[in-house]
């Protein structure tokens, strides 16, 4: 009996490192898009650090940064550094988002069925609240 909880438990060890990693890994690449992001909106904009006016048209509504997931993929193909900074935001905020879903697929494995139901239900109050405000907002 033994045997099969140190097995488990080397498992579930195994599962949260992998998922600190996602975490760190997910991180540093979102905080390297938003600095390379940054240094290209600088460096193609020159203005930027000079004008607080341009630099305030960049943070307003109807500014320059992508306010959609289709403007965040053309500005990225066209070098945008308004759009590769939103993109090292948004994965910032899915990276959390991307551990849930790798340790509820641990919870599986180990057929820990309660904590894969509650991770899915995290994940569906996550979909209904997107879905929420992506209504809201249309």
């Amino acid at each position: 009996m033994r045997a099969t909880g140190d097995k488990t438990s080397r498992a579930a060890a195994r599962g949260q490192r992998a998922s600190l990693g996602l975490l760190r890994r997910g991180f540093q690449l979102s905080m390297a898009l938003v600095g390379l992001g940054t240094l290209v909106m600088f460096a193609r904009h020159p203005s930027y650090l000079s004008s607080g006016a341009e630099l305030a048209g960049l943070t307003q509504v109807a500014g320059a940064a992508p306010h959609s997931l289709a403007s965040v993929a053309r500005g990225v193909a066209q070098g945008r550094g308004e759009a590769i900074t939103m993109l090292g935001l948004l994965l910032l905020l899915l990276t959390p988002v991307a551990r849930l879903v790798a340790t509820a697929a641990g919870f599986a494995r180990r057929g820990e069925r309660p904590f894969v139901v509650l991770a899915a239900a995290v994940l569906a109050i996550i979909a209904a609240s997107l879905a929420l405000g992506q209504a809201a907002g249309a």
